[in-house]
């Protein structure tokens, strides 16, 4: 699991999902963009900040994977995205950003984008998202 996160939102929620999934939780600043094709399953646990963009520190590992135009073919992904939907028009923008990337480089997604709303005072079904 690897998260993006400014206030801890994310990275929270990338530790439950390595938890309760048993596997590795790592800063998304730390990930070799090569290593990708190395990965079984990725899941990413970010959050978007203003107009769509990645938290603030993130700006140069996205880049890097915007550039990156290797064959993920064998490997999954999964995207879980934090973010505010008073901003309507980029709404998760970083989160579905990373999610057509990694469907463009030929990843399989493994389950449908997770999201978190901070508007919404109801209670997100993280844990149906986790078993999915």
């Amino acid at each position: 699991v690897f998260y993006a996160s400014n206030c801890g939102t994310s990275q929270d929620l990338a530790e439950k999902i390595g938890e309760r999934l048993n596997i590795s939780v790592s800063d998304l600043k730390t990930l070799n963009i090569d290593d990708l094709k190395n990965y079984k399953l990725i899941i990413f646990a970010v959050s978007t900040y203003g107009r769509g963009a990645p938290p603030r520190g993130y700006e140069d590992v996205w880049k890097k994977l915007q550039a990156f135009t290797g064959d993920l073919s064998n490997v999954e992904f999964a995207v879980y995205g934090a973010g505010s939907s008073s901003f309507e028009k980029t709404f998760l923008g970083f989160a579905k950003n990373i999610e057509n990337k990694m469907k463009e480089l030929g990843a399989k997604e493994v389950a449908k984008l997770g999201i978190l709303d901070e508007m919404e005072d109801v209670e997100f079904d993280f844990d149906e998202w986790i078993k999915s």
